[in-house]
């Protein structure tokens, strides 16, 4: 990985980062950065990534459901109290 690094350029102190991304040790010491292995920082990713996608599904929902509502509203005063297309132009500026 050395000679690599030095061909193309990198300092020092980037082997030293690189050396930690890589192989997950402190280039101080050389002692694991994580006891149990690297396994563990791609399972905490892991755990991230699926979280973040569960949030983002439930906030979707949350929206669809929240214009859903609007629309159902609208479309129900339109009917009971004759409302005109005018009413949604009207809301959005407001809103």
């Amino acid at each position: 990985m050395e000679a690599t690094l030095n061909n193309i350029g990198i300092s020092y102190t980037d082997k030293k980062i690189a050396s930690v991304l890589l192989h997950g040790i402190q280039a101080e010491n050389q002692t694991p950065l994580y006891p149990c292995g690297l396994k563990f920082l791609d399972d905490v990713k892991d755990r991230i990534q699926d979280s973040r996608i569960r949030i983002a599904t439930s906030v979707n929902k949350e929206m669809i459901q929240l214009y859903w509502w609007i629309g159902n509203q609208i479309v129900e005063k339109q009917e009971q109290l004759g409302w005109g297309k005018s009413v949604v132009e009207k809301l959005s500026k407001d809103l």
